[in-house]
């Protein structure tokens, strides 16, 4: 139901309403002089669409009209140069973008011509921009803007825009990297290949890895296929144990004898490898990577060594090592037969200070320098060099002493051994090309790369996180990092922490971090556990990755979706109301033109009978009062009939008015005390009329029968106890508080309310039909409130009802003001 103050109308927010440049510029804008006219007769699919344009942070256009009119938005503005922005505002597509037109012309047009919409991604475009041309690089689309009164119904393009160079510039530096890093796989000095699935198809292979199996059609095929030689020697079952496991396995020294054919011996190799799960984001294991090294050629010369080695041991089957003996002065007296054994020298030439001669070119001046100065100090003395072997090679050995003392405490030399620790130092060789290889990886990780311990805390240096968050190592100690988290995020980011170290699975999660230069930015965080072989946790390595703005794209678009999606369900919304109106409207008017036929048909044959009757009348003898008394019964009956006629006429709208100025509250002063009389002493009658009532012109005499009528009804619904209540105002009606039934415009509200049992929604809704009535057969024509809706209607008005079981019914009747 319409308010009825005018205090409470909301005023319509007009669709170019906002701030920023744009919807000022829009608003500013001299339309007089564009073939658009001004925005208020625009059609109303451009004025939502520019609607929808000045609302959106994404970068949107329009083009309108036959000559594709040119508009945008703030976000499209920062695109533009000055060159362009504000020129090619309102002005022609063809000329705002000459240089491109080529191009985007067909597009626009196969738009216009009703044909469909538009998708370009990363189309090249040569923008006019300071300095001239510009190369740059978009992702757009083109939809049509409906509208019935265009050609092909299609009243402009509605475009939607990205600007992809910068990402594009960083793609091609992906690009470049990962070529990079391809090379470096390919020319890795070891054996290194990926296998894919359960199977173990081969994937990827470096050049090392194909000069290894010779099979020129290795990448897609199957370990099995590839290489048959492998399932018999063990190397099959390994893959199926990693894969299914999730273990890495590493092997030593493993046989691999390859058939090359042609009769010839098979082509033995010894490999060392490990086997690793290549592990996706959901934890899911989906192949193996190996990296290997052929040490053929070292384990034959180890094989050789420790044979010569054994030969050494047995010939010096007294001491397992290497004795030494020395004097104070560091001459050294004794040497056992293993030194000379292993170094090739003789007692000539080893004893004294000779025994250096054995050690390495590079390694004997620290040596010399080291045990003469801990001879002079008498303190103990201990050092590692490489050691020349009889055979001319070298092998790192460790070399220690005590010092050698007497009774009385006198430092008398040295007794010292040599150990062979070439095989140590190996391992730890390979340990640091590990660390290294591992470092390069982290390099090449695009994200901030930081460590945790098996706990979860940080610890030790952690330059990436310190570069990121500017917090120093006494400040994310521990669990410190977590003050450089969002405080509306750092709660959930340690839950999260701790329940995937508890369960020991990779972490994933993401939140806002306060960088070192204090803005907030979102990030997407990973994290992996590090194993030791038998499954312990030894470390955690995370990353965190900046999506910002992914995200913040995200939000957009999925906001832009939802103004879509709002808008068109409202335009559904209304245009069910409208179709809706339009039906009862076209009801109404059917049965309006029916009964308006009957009615005057009817008329007429009442208007012969009436002369018939008043013929009668005066042609027959007064003197026969039984004959006069037939006449008045069909006279009376004839009388009815044509007030029947006249309620059929009023809701046909055929029936003659005679509009006057009317003032409304004395006119219903005027009609009190027929109220009464007609309602009868149980009902009472409340007037609340308002001064400063609006003047209207309408038929007086047929207000007052509507205002009877309608009394009469309330009566009937109070069953003759009860009270009429009759109010008065002036209402200006607009926007959302229109009605169906009232259209916009100031106008006078008679409101007849009654406290009686109301009605149900199924009878609320056909009061208004003709014939229709609740009341029994004989006491009602069902014309009452069909002539009184006749009646306003015909008057240039409006009406309304309101009511529920057991709570009253509400008739307002809206009739047009008119001005003093």
């Amino acid at each position: 139901m319409a308010a009825t103050d005018q205090s409470l109308a909301r005023p319509e927010k007009h669709f170019l309403d906002g701030v920023g440049e744009m919807p000022t510029l829009f608003r500013n804008f001299d339309w007089s002089e564009s073939p658009l006219g001004e925005p208020e007769s625009w059609p109303p699919g451009l004025r939502a669409a520019v609607r929808i344009m000045l609302t959106t942070l994404h970068p949107v256009f329009i083009f309108w009209g036959p000559e594709h009119r040119c508009f945008y938005n703030d976000a499209y503005k920062a695109l533009l140069s000055d060159v362009k922005h504000p020129a090619i505002f309102g002005r022609p597509a063809e000329e705002a973008w000459a240089e491109i037109w080529e191009d985007i012309g067909p597009q626009i047009n196969f738009v216009f011509d009703g044909s469909g919409s538009i998708w370009q991604e990363n189309r090249r475009l040569p923008i006019l921009r300071s300095g001239g041309l510009k190369e740059s690089w978009w992702t757009y689309s083109y939809g049509p803007i409906e509208d019935d009164t265009a050609e092909n119904a299609v009243g402009g393009v509605f475009g939607i825009c990205t600007e992809r160079v910068a990402q594009l510039e960083v793609e091609r530096r992906v690009s470049r990297e990962l070529d990079r890093m391809r090379r470096l796989f390919d020319q890795g000095p070891g054996v290194m290949f990926v296998m894919r699935g359960p199977e173990h198809r081969f994937e990827l292979a470096n050049r090392a890895c194909m000069q290894l199996l010779r099979h020129p059609g290795l990448i897609g095929r199957t370990a099995a296929e590839a290489i048959p030689e492998a399932a018999d020697q063990g190397f099959i079952a390994l893959l199926d144990s990693v894969y299914a496991t999730g273990k890495p396995h590493v092997g030593h020294h493993h046989r691999l004898a390859f058939d090359r054919g042609h009769g010839e011996a098979p082509d033995e190799h010894y490999l060392n490898f490990v086997f690793a799960p290549v592990i996706d984001e959901a934890g899911k294991i989906t192949g193996i990577f190996c990296q290997g090294t052929d040490v053929t050629e070292s384990r034959r010369a180890a094989q050789a060594t420790a044979e010569r080695e054994a030969h050494f041991r047995n010939m010096a089957n007294n001491a397992p090592v290497m004795i030494w003996v020395t004097e104070p002065d560091g001459r050294c007296t004794y040497l056992n037969r293993r030194w000379f054994e292993e170094t090739g020298q003789i007692p000539a030439n080893a004893l004294g200070m000779g025994w250096l001669d054995a050690t390495h070119p590079d390694d004997k001046p620290r040596v010399t320098a080291e045990f003469v100065q801990a001879n002079a100090a008498e303190r103990p003395f201990r050092t590692e060099y490489r050691l020349r072997l009889a055979d001319g090679s070298y092998r790192w050995v460790l070399d220690s002493a005590g010092p050698r003392r007497g009774t009385n405490g006198i430092f008398l030399g040295y007794v010292g051994s040599v150990i062979d620790i070439d095989d140590r130092h190996e391992a730890e060789r390979r340990i640091q090309t590990s660390e290294n290889r591992f470092r390069a990886a982290v390099g090449a990780v695009q994200g901030i790369v930081w460590t945790n311990s098996a706990e979860g805390e940080m610890v030790d240096e952690q330059p990436g996180w310190q570069a990121l968050t500017g917090q120093m190592p006494d400040e994310y100690a521990g669990y410190g990092w977590t003050a450089a988290v969002h405080p509306d995020d750092a709660a959930a980011t340690v839950t999260a922490w701790r329940a995937a170290v508890d369960a020991r699975r990779i972490f994933v999660h993401e939140h806002r971090v306060r960088r070192f230069d204090g803005e907030w930015r979102q990030y997407s965080v990973r994290a992996v556990p590090i194993l030791d072989a038998e499954g312990g946790i030894i470390e955690w390595v995370g990353v965190h990755t900046d999506v910002t703005e992914q995200r913040a794209a995200e939000a957009a678009l999925k906001a832009l979706n939802d103004v879509l999606e709002a808008r068109v369900q409202t335009e559904v919304t209304e245009r069910l109301k409208v179709e809706n109106a339009l039906r009862q409207s076209q009801k109404m008017d059917a049965l309006g033109q029916l009964t308006g036929g009957i009615a005057h048909d009817f008329n007429n044959m009442l208007s012969l009978i009436t002369s018939a009757f008043s013929l009668l009348e005066r042609k027959l003898s007064k003197d026969d009062p039984s004959v006069l008394q037939f006449i008045e019964v069909g006279q009376d009956a004839a009388m009815r009939a044509a007030g029947l006629t006249r309620r059929m006429l009023a809701f046909a709208r055929q029936q003659p008015l005679s509009p006057a100025r009317v003032e409304i509250n004395a006119l219903i002063e005027n009609l009190r005390s027929l109220l009464a009389h007609s309602l009868g002493k149980g009902i009472s009658i409340d007037c609340t009329l308002v001064t400063g009532i609006w003047p209207t012109i309408v038929d007086p005499n047929q207000l007052e029968n509507a205002i009877l009528n309608l009394a009469v009804n309330a009566r009937d619904a109070m069953d003759g106890r009860g009270r009429l209540t009759i109010e008065t105002s002036n209402a200006t009606l607009a926007g959302a508080e229109l009605s169906e039934s009232v259209d916009a415009g100031d106008y006078v509200v008679i409101c007849v309310t009654d406290n009686g049992k109301g009605m149900e929604p199924e009878v609320r809704a056909r009061v208004f039909e003709p014939f229709f009535t609740t009341k029994p057969v004989g006491q009602g024509t069902g014309l009452g409130l069909s002539q009184v809706h006749g009646f306003v209607k015909q008057s240039g008005g409006g009406i309304e009802i309101a009511s529920e079981p057991g709570r009253g019914t509400a008739v307002r009747l809206y009739l047009p003001r008119t001005t003093p």
